[in-house]
C-alpha cells in the first residue's frame, strides 16, 4: 500500500538559491490566483509554474509556487523570514499594519517568478502593480476586483486552465510598459492571450 507524501515545505538553502536568482532577473512578475468561492487550487500553481519554466524563457527556469502552507512555513522560520525580508524596499502598503505573514507573501510577489495560491495571497497583494491577478470562481466572481482576469474553472479541463493563465499572464507582462489596470477578457472561441487588457469586462470561458 502507497501513501500519498505531502512535499517538504521549502527550506532556507532552497530559498537562498531561489532568492539570489530573483534578484537577477529585474522587473520580473508574479502570478497570484484565488477565489472566494469552492474553487480547487490545489497544485495548479506547481503545473502553472512547469508550464512557464518550459515556455518563458526570460525566466530561465525560475519559476516556482508557494501554497498558503508554504507561506505560513516561510513567516514562522525565523531564518527564512529574515532571508525574504532582508534589503527589502519600503513596502508603502496602505491599510492595517501587515503581519509577518503578510510582509512575506507581498515580498515574495514583487521579487517575481512567483505563483501564489489561495484566496489570503490574492487580498495580501491587491495593491501591487508587479502581480498579475486571476480570480477563480465557478459563480460570480466576488473576488474579481482588482483582479485582472476571471476563468470560470468549470468550464476549463485542467490543461487547459493551466495554458490559459500562463499565456494570459505572458500577454499581459508584455504589454506592461503600457498597462494601464483593466481586465484581460476572453471568450471560448478564441485564446485569452489574443483580449485587449484595457476591456472591462469578465471573462467567463
Amino acid at each position: 500500500m502507497t501513501t500519498e507524501s505531502t512535499p517538504s515545505p521549502p527550506g532556507p538553502a532552497w530559498l537562498a538559491e531561489w532568492l539570489a536568482r530573483a534578484s537577477e532577473i529585474p522587473h520580473q512578475r508574479s502570478i497570484v490566483i484565488g477565489s472566494k468561492c469552492c474553487t480547487d487550487l490545489k497544485s495548479i500553481g506547481t503545473e502553472i509554474a512547469h508550464y512557464l519554466n518550459e515556455f518563458d524563457d526570460r525566466a530561465d527556469g525560475h519559476w516556482h509556487d508557494f501554497c498558503h502552507q508554504d507561506l505560513y512555513y516561510l513567516a514562522g522560520d525565523p531564518a527564512c523570514r529574515e532571508m525574504i525580508l532582508c534589503g527589502a524596499e519600503p513596502d508603502l502598503h496602505h491599510g492595517p499594519p501587515d503581519s509577518d505573514l503578510d510582509r512575506v507573501a507581498r515580498r515574495i510577489a514583487r521579487l517575481g517568478g512567483a505563483i501564489l495560491e489561495g484566496q489570503y495571497s490574492l487580498d495580501a497583494t491587491n495593491d501591487l502593480d508587479t502581480a498579475f491577478r486571476v480570480c477563480l470562481c465557478g459563480e460570480h466572481p466576488a473576488c474579481l476586483e482588482p483582479c485582472h482576469i476571471w476563468l470560470n474553472s468549470n468550464t476549463f479541463s485542467r490543461e487547459s486552465l493551466v495554458a490559459v493563465i500562463a499565456d494570459s499572464f505572458l500577454d499581459w507582462a508584455s504589454r506592461r510598459p503600457d498597462y494601464s489596470g483593466g481586465l484581460i477578457t476572453a471568450d471560448a472561441q478564441g485564446p485569452a492571450n489574443r483580449a485587449e487588457p484595457d476591456t472591462r469586462h469578465c471573462a467567463s470561458l
